[in-house]
């Protein structure tokens, strides 16, 4: 079932989105918004996202555009508040970031991986991995309270030992495999409330952090991620999927 396949239930869906203004995000707004979702879309400068205003200012689209930034706590509170009692139907935490990616324990000092100061890697750590918690912690009671009650983490097969076969990016791979187990302990913390918390690898994507080269297009990975979150056959239990249903070990 894709996300515009039942009016009544349309209107009354209601989508968190971190990580809105570009990408991935962006796109997640633009497909729910169209299926006449009720979309919060939040990115930490909302008066530089300029797509996304421009798509928030649309006829017909219900989308609210919010300030966030998810490393930092008083901006999750403040979010919150804006947001109210609205009950969260699908909350996507999908803001990310990448650096270093091709540092590594060898090389010229200064460009080794043991060289990034600590407040990198905390960067990092702070926007992949205890942001996403951050939030979801701010929003449970609310997703709880809704009808469909999903909560979707943009993790990466990066994040896997067992898939790794080419090195590097290590703030990337060790921050997401941080989220995946993230993602495990608030689906057993949620379980008693109905709330299905689910780790997906979105494929290899024509985004800014993916680059031009990438071999799948924003709007196929979310059409094709949207229709596994909201298959009502979806299994209420922590998963790790990629974006074609294909459950990956973790």
């Amino acid at each position: 079932m894709g996300p515009g396949s039942d009016r009544k239930e349309r209107e009354m869906a209601t989508a968190l989105i971190t990580g809105a203004n570009r990408g991935l995000g962006l796109e997640f707004v633009r497909q729910l918004s169209g299926a006449r979702w009720k979309v919060f879309a939040t990115c930490r400068h909302p008066g530089q996202a300029d797509a996304l205003r421009a798509l928030a200012g649309d006829a017909g689209r219900d989308i609210e555009v919010h300030a966030l930034d998810t490393g930092d706590p008083k901006a999750i509170g403040a979010l919150s508040a804006a947001v109210g009692e609205q009950a969260i139907d699908m909350l996507i935490c999908n803001a990310g970031v990448t650096k270093m990616r091709q540092a590594r324990i060898t090389g010229a000092p200064g460009e080794r991986i043991q060289d990034v100061d600590d407040a990198l890697w905390l960067e990092v750590l702070r926007t992949n991995a205890i942001g996403p918690l951050r939030v979801a912690a701010a929003f449970a009671d609310r997703v709880a309270a809704s009808e469909r009650r999903l909560m979707a983490f943009l993790s990466s097969r990066m994040s896997l030992p067992g898939q790794n076969t080419s090195g590097g990016s290590y703030l990337y791979r060790s921050t997401k495999a941080a989220l995946n187990a993230i993602v495990k302990n608030l689906s057993i913390e949620l379980a008693p409330r109905g709330v299905t918390c689910v780790a997906l690898h979105p494929g290899w994507v024509r985004t800014d952090m993916g680059g031009a080269g990438a071999s799948v297009s924003p709007e196929e990975s979310v059409s094709r991620v949207l229709k596994i979150l909201l298959d009502p056959k979806l299994p209420k239990k922590a998963q790790f999927l990629d974006y074609l249903g294909e459950s990956v070990p973790w």
